[in-house]
């Protein structure tokens, strides 16, 4: 799961800098309190991997019609901000879950998206939050943590952990 070139480390005074360069899987840093969402990012909880898309961003999947002419489709709510697509490879996606109301919650047994055959995944993992200032991926205390792709260079703190392909790292500065 690791590219050829996928990760470079630079270290200096300030700590461990992570620079990803444009690598098939990414590098993902386990987040610690919440991270701010952009259309488009991706992260990693249990074992699933989750593209968020705020829905003014998303494009249509059918030219827009005649005049006149209505679109036959299944209805959207307007209540619905994003969605969030399981991605299974580069082409394909599994299932879609559409966003509605100020939090939606994942988990392996409660929450609005389950994934009950997850066994990374704690019963109660994390949410999407929706705000006036944007949108935020939150952990709920899980034990494996939630971790969201980076791009381009990322400062470590500390004790952080990172994946990149399955191998799990954590950052420690030895004196």
């Amino acid at each position: 799961l690791l590219s050829p070139h996928h990760l470079d480390i630079d270290v200096d005074g300030n700590g461990i800098h992570l620079i990803c360069p444009i690598s098939l899987n990414g590098t993902f840093v386990r987040i610690e309190g919440q991270v701010k969402l952009d259309h488009g990012d991706m992260f990693r909880i249990g074992q699933q991997l989750l593209r968020f898309e705020e829905m003014r961003f998303v494009d249509s999947l059918v030219p827009e019609p005649d005049e006149g002419t209505r679109v036959m489709g299944s209805p959207t709510p307007s209540v619905v901000w994003g969605r969030l697509n399981q991605v299974v490879s580069t082409r394909l996606t599994a299932s879609t879950f559409l966003l509605t109301g100020e939090q939606v919650r994942i988990g392996r047994e409660k929450g609005d998206i389950t994934f009950p055959g997850d066994r990374y995944m704690s019963g109660s993992h994390g949410v999407v939050i929706r705000r006036s200032d944007g949108y935020y991926l939150k952990d709920q205390g899980s034990s494996n943590g939630t971790f969201i792709r980076i791009k381009g260079r990322h400062t470590l703190q500390q004790g952080r952990y990172f994946l990149a392909g399955r191998q799990l790292f954590r950052f420690e500065r030895v004196a």
